[in-house]
């Protein structure tokens, strides 16, 4: 008989004698069965119910660790999914619930009922559905066992105690499981990647991405790439390894090159394509609130975020630092930013935050360019004045926008509230008419008309602003805060325009860049082989460059390995994942 706790446990029970068992497991501590026996047999054997034996565990050698974890959402909820995988997890469930892991009471790949028991103790812990699955096919390509709990804080703090208790597993690190899926061949980086976007999915639009990635068409992309690359690289290395002949080698390298040309511009052509819309999709698009003071930015952003984020005050230069809020249009996630109104100022506080504003119109995907509506057809001379002020302090920054074509800007003209109905409208539209077309009201006033004059003047100024700043007006929308007249179509127009950016109907097949990484290494491949071309003539110094390509788009894909890249992304999973 074994002694477990205070209870003596008899029936079928198997006695192990300990030096079969350690000629079976050698010294390896993590090996469950070795230090049950020697820590006073803490196996779960029979309890209350006799069914399975302990001659049933399977002892090897263990390879790695078994790992387990929290798979479901932390709190409570109805269920909880506590996941284990390695080479002990049947072992492990054997030890809660008594019972042989078999087809008889756990069948590969279906739901069984249970009941789980501590293994030291042998207290009832839970009821729970469990799912086996045998190595190879599983998530992780080793032996895993998902246990479906009741939900509550309780009963998973004694279910995951109950299996650190057990010897030779421990709790996994954050994005473990899948770390074990990626080195088993079960997926590729990009897949990888794209499995942490999918957790972190916060749109309609973002879910539909990473869930496209997850297929691995991308990955295989990169692969035909790589395999393309090598076989020009191994054409190369023949003769550098073999071949005396220099005229042969200059053949070779002359053969390579079309294709070696081929390749950089099918990489260059489906990179320009992307633009930069799966980073846009994934992050969202980023839209900056810019104008002149007390133009009405703060209370903009806080009548389209629903909430008072942001301080609004009449005095101007009341908004210092950047301020951000997330929206969701139509399944796009559009991140809002209030910046400091842009003037000519004396106050070093106020500087710094126009400097601040001018850098996020460098970064920003989308602008919304705030004016005073009211001012343009009642004080244009002053509204001019301050268009003026604007253009000199943003001519002083670089503005160069990070390439592509030029981003969209909405022109939002606020504060209608306070404008006569008919003479807002009367002009409005004549306003925003000329403004989609580039011609504003120069061909429409002349000078003889004061107030027309002032508005054409307006109008050209904007333009320039608008431009110089990297953007392209997209629309006008005339709206009040106050009253939050237009602020639907103002919405609708920033949808309009974060679908531009995102290009959310792209055809099937167009490559996705959803990270600067990404970025970063295929950039580095067609340097490599616009470098190939350059110097083809000297096949030696040249295959090198093929050598930097291949490795640059193995890197994508994980086919080189690199454990910096590989920490930044498992960082980035939950720890049941």
């Amino acid at each position: 008989m074994l002694f477990s706790g205070r209870r003596i446990l008899f029936g079928r029970t198997c006695v192990f004698l300990l030096s079969k068992v350690k000629q079976v497991c050698g010294t390896d501590p993590r090996c469950i069965l070795q230090r049950s026996l020697e820590y006073g047999a803490q196996l779960p054997l029979q309890h209350k119910h006799k069914s399975g034996s302990v001659c049933d565990i399977k002892i090897e050698r263990c390879r790695r660790d078994t790992i387990y974890a929290l798979a479901s959402g932390s709190g409570k909820s109805a269920l909880a999914v506590i996941r284990i995988s390695g080479p002990s997890s049947g072992a492990a469930l054997q030890l809660l619930s008594g019972k042989a892991v078999s087809e008889q009471f756990f069948p590969e790949r279906r739901a069984s009922l249970t009941q789980l028991y501590h293994p030291r103790s042998g207290g009832l812990l839970d009821k729970a559905v469990v799912l086996r699955f045998p190595a190879p096919r599983s998530f992780t390509g080793e032996d895993v066992v998902e246990l479906n709990c009741h939900g509550s804080p309780a009963v998973v703090r004694a279910v995951l105690g109950a299996l650190g208790s057990v010897p030779g597993m421990r709790m996994a690190r954050a994005g473990e499981f899948t770390r074990r899926a990626f080195e088993a061949g079960k997926m590729d980086l990009t897949q990888l990647e794209s499995t942490a976007d999918l957790l972190a999915a916060e749109t309609e639009s973002q879910r539909l991405q990473a869930l496209s990635l997850m297929q691995g068409k991308q990955g295989e992309l990169y692969g035909q790439w790589r395999k393309e690359l090598l076989s020009c690289l191994a054409s190369a290395e023949a003769v550098l390894d073999f071949g005396e002949d220099a005229e042969l080698g200059a053949d070779v390298a002359l053969a390579v090159l079309p294709r070696v040309r081929a390749l950089r511009d099918e990489i260059e052509r489906r990179v320009k394509e992307d633009g930069h819309r799966g980073e846009i999709v994934r992050s969202g698009a980023r839209t900056l609130l810019i104008g002149p003071p007390n133009s009405g930015k703060s209370s903009l952003l806080n009548t389209l975020s629903g909430r008072e984020v942001a301080i609004v005050s009449s005095l101007p230069g009341t908004t210092r630092d950047l301020l951000e809020v997330p929206l969701e249009l139509g399944g796009l996630k559009v991140i809002l930013t209030d910046s400091a109104g842009v003037r000519t100022s004396g106050d070093p506080i106020e500087s710094e935050g126009i400097s601040r504003a001018l850098a996020g119109a460098r970064g920003a995907d989308l602008g919304v360019f705030v004016l005073d509506g009211a001012d343009i057809f009642s004080r244009p001379e002053y509204c001019l004045k301050m268009l003026r002020s604007f253009s000199v302090q943003s001519s002083r920054t670089d503005q160069g926008h990070r390439g592509g074509p030029r981003r969209p800007a909405i022109v939002v003209l606020n504060k209608v509230d306070l404008l006569f109905e008919d003479f807002g409208n009367q002009h409005l539209q004549e306003f925003q008419q000329r403004l989609r077309q580039g011609k504003p009201f120069v061909e429409r006033y002349d000078s003889t008309h004061e107030l027309d004059s002032g508005i054409g003047k307006i109008a050209v100024e904007i333009l320039e602003i608008v431009r110089g700043l990297g953007f392209e007006p997209f629309g006008v929308a005339a709206m009040s805060c106050k009253n939050g007249q237009g602020v639907d179509n103002l919405l609708v127009s920033l949808q309009q325009a974060a679908e531009e950016v995102s290009r959310t109907s792209a055809p099937e097949g167009t490559l996705i860049v959803t990270r600067q990484r990404h970025r970063e290494r295929l950039e580095s491949c067609v340097s490599s082989l616009l470098r190939y071309e350059e110097l083809h003539e000297e096949l030696e110094i040249a295959a090198e460059e093929l050598r930097y390509a291949a490795r640059a788009l193995g890197e994508l894909t994980g086919a080189i390995d690199s454990e910096e890249i590989l920490e930044a992304i498992f960082g980035e999973f939950c720890i049941g994942k």
